[in-house]
């Protein structure tokens, strides 16, 4: 499966939990709390360290759900 479309398939789940009634907050911190958990488990400590310094130094180029959905409607 490519990344796109693994990237796809988790934000229409992610949107379909929230239309049927899940928190948005509560659907986002499962999913960050799973991705840090699979690099916890996959990386070795100084590796994992570079990868939570990297998604920290990238929050200002994180886009919001309606600017994907409009790319995604583009396409």
């Amino acid at each position: 499966m490519s990344e796109t479309k693994l990237f796809e398939d988790v934000y229409d789940l992610a949107n379909t939990m929230i239309k049927d009634g899940e928190k948005p907050f509560a659907v986002a911190a499962v999913f960050v709390l799973a991705g840090l958990q699979m690099y916890k488990t996959s990386l070795s400590d100084e590796d994992y360290e570079k990868m939570v310094g990297s998604i920290y130094a990238s929050r200002d180029r994180v886009r919001r759900l309606e600017e994907i959905a409009a790319i995604r409607t583009l396409n």
